[in-house]
């Protein structure tokens, strides 16, 4: 499924974890995930070898590109994934 060069602003090559339902996550270890210039995932591809990557990619510039480290992932939307301290004195 190609898409415009032109919708891309960034694209994100490694592990992506994401939720299917409020009991069930997938993680993708060779992921593409294609994000318009508002932010909106446009495109995701799953189980793609790095040696797929360029006919993937298409004509968008490789300069979009965000490779990630065997560390990284990457979980797709609108959350706030932090630890907070907690309030009360631990010993």
């Amino acid at each position: 499924m190609p898409t415009s060069a032109s919708l891309v602003s960034k694209v994100f090559y490694g592990t992506i974890i994401h939720s299917l339902s409020l009991k069930q996550i997938e993680y993708i270890r060779h992921g593409l995930l294609f994000v318009d210039s508002l932010g909106v995932i446009v495109r995701m591809e799953r189980n793609v070898a790095s040696s797929q990557l360029n006919s993937f990619l298409g004509d968008i510039a490789r300069d979009k590109v965000l490779v990630l480290n065997d560390d990284q992932f990457i979980i797709p939307g609108f959350i706030d994934t932090h630890i907070v301290r907690p309030s009360v004195h631990l010993p």
